[in-house]
C-alpha cells in the first residue's frame, strides 16, 4: 500500500474532480491537513461500506461481552425470563 497523500482544503477545492476520482476509482484515501494537523479523510463508498460493517461488527462483538458478563455477575441471577415467552410476547 502506498503512502497516503495529504493535501490542502484550498488545493482540493481546485482540484475536486481529480481527488474525488483518486478515491472513487484508484481507491486511494486522501487527507485533508491544514497547519500540519490532519482534519479529515476522503475514502470511496467501498471503504465506507467496508468501514461500516466493521463497526458494527465490533458493536456487537462489544454488546456480548457486556451481555456475558452481566449474566456472570451473581447479582444478576434473579428471574430469568424464557426466550419462548419473550418470543411470544414479541410476536417473533
Amino acid at each position: 500500500m502506498s503512502a497516503i497523500q495529504r493535501i490542502k482544503p484550498y488545493e482540493a477545492k481546485k482540484a475536486l474532480t481529480t481527488v474525488i476520482n483518486r478515491v472513487a476509482i484508484g481507491k486511494e484515501p486522501i487527507i485533508f491537513e491544514s497547519r500540519g494537523k490532519d482534519l479529515a479523510v476522503l475514502i470511496s463508498m467501498e471503504q465506507f461500506e467496508l468501514l461500516e460493517e466493521l463497526l458494527e461488527e465490533q458493536e456487537d462483538r462489544i454488546a456480548i461481552e457486556e451481555s456475558e458478563k452481566a449474566l456472570a455477575d451473581p447479582e444478576n441471577q434473579g428471574e430469568r425470563i424464557p426466550w419462548e415467552r419473550i418470543r411470544d410476547e414479541l410476536g417473533l
